[in-house]
């Protein structure tokens, strides 16, 4: 399958490139967006058959639900059985943006797409290129990230094309994507309600705009487990890149490990902070230093482990971030995508 690419400003998106790639979702064909927070794999949500290529494509469980697009709220409603106030208020709040609903189903949503559970997850993008994408197509869209299931998430079309050139119809290249990680998820049909996943929007905020407590306790789902899950990004190993991952809670802990590394052992840093200074280390080290602002760090996350992995390198080392609120996105996916 040759994969068609569409090169699209993100300021000032061509409509008629745009338009194009509708035609492709009405067709029940597979086209990769960005979206404000990753490069989604998008088909048409109502399609059953459309949104089993998807999860062909990724190679992802079948128990691993979608995330649905829409354009606005009045498509969103038309997606459930029912809209509670808390849903409203939030939307008013932070829609379009990088939030994510788990809510009961409506009869049209396909059983496939809610991995056979009873719950459907939506969101709104804010990306202009999706918005405009969902609009043309007339259809909500079903858009997990676009990469091979469990592997990093891309935050660029060039990485997109890297994992799934040939296996998808076609991708709009829209540039970088700015928040880099994907959708707080949070669950309304839940007593108190949870955060399933943690995101760009924090759970004060979350809390702020309800008025009332939300829970949150990390979800840690092994591989093995066959049921359907409420929300993707809720498996014990997901996000990882091609060459392992070690993480470590401090930095002394970390300097401790690379201090004993044999020589001619190749690895990378990924670092707040410049490490060399005055250490010693074993090995073969090579530095990568990233932003110490969460929203900065955040966005190009995703982009720098895809860099790295593909350097002449035996593993990636980093120390985590602080764990505070707002860390905590981050923190949860980096801690899935280790290998320690």
């Amino acid at each position: 399958m040759e994969t068609k690419r569409w090169s699209v400003d993100d300021s000032k998106p061509a409509k008629e490139l745009i338009m194009e790639a509708a035609e492709y979702i009405k067709k029940g064909k597979l086209v990769a967006f960005p979206t404000e927070t990753v490069y989604g794999l998008g088909a048409n949500a109502l399609d059953s058959a459309a949104v089993d290529r998807i999860f062909e494509a990724k190679g992802r469980p079948k128990n691993n639900p979608l995330i649905v697009h829409v354009r606005d709220i009045k498509m969103a409603k038309s997606l459930v059985e029912e809209w509670p106030e808390s849903a409203q208020n939030l939307a008013e709040e932070f829609w379009p943006g990088p939030l994510t609903f788990v809510l009961k189903k409506g009869k049209k949503v396909p059983s496939n797409l809610c991995a056979g559970g009873e719950t459907v997850a939506i969101r709104m993008p804010a990306n202009k290129i999706a918005q405009m994408l969902i609009e043309f197509a007339k259809v909500p869209i079903a858009a997990p990230s676009a990469n091979r299931s469990g592997k990093t998430s891309t935050t660029d079309s060039i990485h997109v094309l890297e994992q799934l050139n040939g296996k998808i119809d076609g991708v709009i290249e829209g540039g970088l994507t700015k928040c880099g990680i994907e959708s707080t998820v949070i669950d309304l049909t839940s007593r108190p309600i949870r955060q399933l996943r943690p995101g760009p929007i924090s759970l004060s905020q979350l809390e702020l705009v309800l008025d009332e407590s939300i829970e949150y306790q990390p979800v840690v789902i092994p591989s093995s487990i066959k049921s359907p899950m409420k929300s993707p990004g809720m498996l014990e190993r997901h996000y990882q890149p091609d060459k392992p991952l070690r993480v470590f809670s401090t930095r002394e802990e970390m300097l401790e490990y690379l201090k004993k590394l044999p020589d001619g052992y190749r690895y990378a840093i990924l670092s707040r902070e410049d490490v060399f200074k005055n250490q010693r280390l074993g090995g073969e080290p090579h530095l990568h230093i990233l932003s110490d602002d969460p929203k900065q760090f955040s966005m190009l996350i995703y982009y720098h482990l895809q860099i790295i992995e593909k350097e002449d390198i035996q593993e990636i080392v980093m120390v985590l971030p602080p764990d505070q609120q707002k860390w905590h996105a981050v923190r949860d996916r980096l801690i899935r995508a280790s290998s320690n």
